[in-house]
């Protein structure tokens, strides 16, 4: 529960930090599964044209957050000028951003989950199209060296090219070794599509392996980023309210603060920021 400031202190007294689960903690919270299924239901209907792809450091997010929710909510009494302000809202940014790290969370668990899933079958469809490959060369019937080259490879890059060059090898040679193995044209498809398909996915770099539930992950986290950014343009208003503009920056930083990025203009708060639960966090 947030601790009662004193009305009574000036504006340029700065506030003192409010009590958290985290106090005295030196290591940053990885995500709440429990914030994550609290919000995602107020912003599910967002407009796709109005969400905000999240793109930022959240270690850094939350840091910022919490210097800015204690220095605004230090000021409570001052507050009441400001009625169009939701500060049942701002008490609750903190686990908003909470709510983000949940959800970014599963998106790189997904991708990791695909791209093992494609790994191991390319591996297997390798290691049955190579031992026959090996068989046919032994005979003369495929070029040793081309077959030896492939067998060299290692690692999950040369897996998936391994996968490709396979399947040209075999059909580029099918008029001499048609009805002399048993790989069928189905497994050679397969070799080039799973040998293709982890190339694109490696080459990118893992995380933008968008299946169906990748994408649906991922605009769910970017729906309760917008949440967050649209709830700290209302932060830091009151802030500007609070400590004018030359200081505002100090009590209040940007969500992205000390990493060279400028500020987004204020944005007006969407209805699912007064949507919210008007109970405060406890």
């Amino acid at each position: 529960m947030s601790r009662k400031p004193s009305t009574t202190a000036p504006a340029t007294d700065e506030p003192r930090p409010r009590a958290s689960p985290d106090d005295g903690e030196r290591h940053l919270p990885v995500g709440s599964q429990a914030e994550y299924a609290r919000f995602i239901r107020l912003v599910r209907d967002l407009p796709d044209d109005e969400v905000i792809a999240m793109r930022a450091d959240l270690s850094l997010v939350i840091q910022n957050v919490r210097k800015g929710v204690a220095s605004v909510l230090g000021q409570r009494g001052r507050l009441v000028a400001l009625p169009e302000t939701d500060v049942p809202a701002l008490e609750l940014l903190e686990r908003m951003v909470l709510s983000v790290m949940f959800a970014d969370t599963q998106i790189n668990k997904l991708s990791d989950q695909e791209v093992g899933g494609l790994l191991d079958r390319a591996r297997l469809v390798r290691s049955q199209l190579l031992k026959t490959a090996e068989g046919l060369a032994a005979h003369d019937l495929l070029p040793t060296v081309a077959v030896r080259k492939i067998r060299a490879g290692t690692g999950a890059i040369d897996t998936a090219r391994d996968c490709v060059e396979l399947a040209a090898l075999f059909t580029a040679h099918d008029p001499v070794i048609r009805g002399k193995h048993p790989v069928t044209v189905a497994l050679l498809a397969e070799a080039q599509e799973v040998g293709t398909q982890l190339l694109q996915v490696l080459r990118r770099g893992r995380a933008r392996h968008l299946s169906a539930a990748a994408e649906q992950a991922i605009a769910e986290r970017d729906r309760l980023w917008t949440l967050v950014v649209r709830t700290h343009e209302s932060l830091w208003r009151a802030g500007a309210y609070l400590f004018g503009r030359e200081l505002v920056e100090q009590r209040v930083p940007s969500l992205q603060a000390n990493r060279g990025g400028r500020r987004r203009k204020p944005r007006p708060a969407p209805a699912s920021v007064a949507g919210l639960p008007t109970a405060a966090p406890h």
